[in-house]
Formats: C-alpha cells, sequence, structure tokens
C-alpha cells in the first residue's frame, strides 16, 4: 500500500497492471492503493492521471487519461472472445 498526502509535491507512481511484452498502465497522482485479493482499491485524492508507459518509461501508444478523484476498484475479470472462441483472464 501506498499513500502520498495532499501537501505531497511529489505525485505517487503506481503501476497497476503489467502486461507480457511490457506494456504497463501507471497510475500518477494524489493516490493511495490497496492489492487485495484478486481486486484493488483505489483512492485518488485529486485529479491523477493514467499514463501508458514502455518498459523503458518511455510514453505508450494510448492518450493519458485523467481520472477523478474518488472510490475505485479494479478486479480480475473473465472475458470471452466469440470470433475465437477462447477466454482471457484481464483486469478491469
Amino acid at each position: 500500500m501506498k499513500n502520498t498526502h495532499p501537501s505531497d509535491p511529489i505525485p505517487n507512481r503506481e503501476v497497476i497492471l503489467e502486461e507480457e511484452t511490457g506494456h504497463r498502465h501507471t497510475l500518477v497522482g494524489d493516490l493511495l492503493t490497496a492489492e487485495k485479493y484478486k481486486y484493488m482499491d483505489i483512492t485518488i485524492y485529486q485529479t491523477s492521471h493514467l499514463v501508458h508507459e514502455h518498459p523503458d518509461g518511455s510514453k505508450g501508444e494510448h492518450h493519458t487519461l485523467p481520472i477523478s478523484k474518488g472510490e475505485w476498484s479494479m478486479g480480475t475479470v473473465v472475458k470471452y472472445h466469440p470470433l475465437g472462441r477462447y477466454f482471457q483472464k484481464d483486469r478491469d
């Protein structure tokens, strides 16, 4: 668990998902995360950002997304791909 106080001038960086290719989804800002069994609770104290990064930390192919203040959860889901006829576990 990481915690950043609103008066802390250095934003938190928390990798919330890393794909097999090394591509990362990183939350950057004033936030608190708590990893739990099969899901993660995320508290955003001030508007923060979801940054897509390559393994070396450079900007990824997706745009940075603002994440609003509030309580968020991310969990493991199972997705079915009808064209390929297979199931896939994913974090959502």
